[in-house]
């Protein structure tokens, strides 16, 4: 549950620091809350599934303990300021009268209420984000921000080998210049996570479903009361991105060739001068930089620190 509640968080940092922009989808995407989503669902079948336990049990026993936290804190209020309605005060104390409470009841109720609000909190916000990530496929000539090192120093321009000219924009607070990309692959992972998410939103309204009907039943002595799909589904959907993101980050985006000609021009330069430059891929490190900034990047100099004089 610590662990949903910590994708919540960075699931809503990463959509509220993005502005779920299209060519930040490697940031916001929401495809890998899905475990998350199957480990709620688990909890609370577990809690349903003790000898005596059932939804109106574990709401009642939770009912129970709020009615005599509430009763003890009325009659705190009232021995300390005193209250002169008496009839009211007898009403209100036989509503809030202390109930027999099951204290172990009460907490497993409270765990399944909270890991249903997590679950319910997850499934939203994978809807949202398939949403935008439908929306940012139908937006043309897409384009993205690509930032390396060699083109620091008053880099004016970059010749890439099949003769396209690149000019060159601020990088922002990261201190690099960076040339402006067709978003080729931010495309097809805008259309991954429709899929993805698609497929993921299916998986938990059948698990859902499954849990919902069945009770004892089992399959070659394997129990069907449990979110099989989901579980299953998540592990493959983070297998998929970890094997594709270690194949993208060994290659350059498209676009850009792995020799290009870098034009740069001093404050003080007559003429400028011209650098071959070998280019290399970004590597795991840059990779995660850039998921870092990405989802960071609305908090400022708390994360970038101070970088103005």
């Amino acid at each position: 549950m610590g662990l949903a509640a910590f994708g919540i968080a960075i699931t809503i940092q990463s959509y509220t620091s993005t502005k779920m922009a299209p060519d930040q989808i490697l940031s916001w995407m929401p495809v890998t809350v899905m475990p998350d989503v199957g480990t709620m669902l688990q909890i609370v079948v577990l809690i349903l599934e003790e000898p005596g336990h059932s939804v109106n049990v574990l709401a009642k026993a939770l009912r129970d303990t709020i009615m005599r936290i509430g009763g003890r804190l009325y009659k705190r209020l009232f021995d300390q300021i005193g209250i002169f309605h008496t009839e009211n005060h007898q009403r209100a104390m036989f509503r809030l009268r202390p109930h027999p409470v099951n204290t172990r009841m009460a907490r497993q109720a409270l765990v399944a209420l909270t890991a249903s609000m997590f679950g319910l909190t997850l499934f939203v916000l994978q809807l949202y984000g398939l949403a935008h990530a439908v929306s940012g496929r139908k937006q043309p000539d897409l384009a993205m921000r690509w930032c390396s090192p060699a083109f620091r120093d008053f880099t004016l321009a970059v010749f890439t080998g099949t003769c396209q000219k690149f000019i060159t924009v601020s990088g922002g607070r990261n201190g690099l210049e960076c040339i402006t990309l067709p978003a080729e692959e931010q495309y097809l992972w805008l259309t991954g996570t429709v899929v993805l998410l698609s497929c993921a939103v299916v998986a938990q309204v059948a698990d859902l479903a499954l849990l919902s009907l069945t009770r004892t039943e089992r399959f070659h002595g394997v129990k069907m009361r449990r979110p099989w799909l989901t579980m299953f589904g998540g592990v493959m959907i983070l297998t998929i991105l970890i094997c594709y993101g270690v194949f993208t980050s060994r290659q350059l985006p498209a676009g850009i060739t792995e020799s290009v000609w870098v034009y740069k021009k001093g404050p003080h330069d007559a003429l400028g001068r011209v650098c071959q430059v070998r280019l290399w891929n970004s590597g795991l490190r840059d990779t995660i930089v850039g998921f870092s900034d990405g989802i960071f990047e609305s908090w400022g100099s708390v994360y970038h620190g101070k970088t103005e004089l």
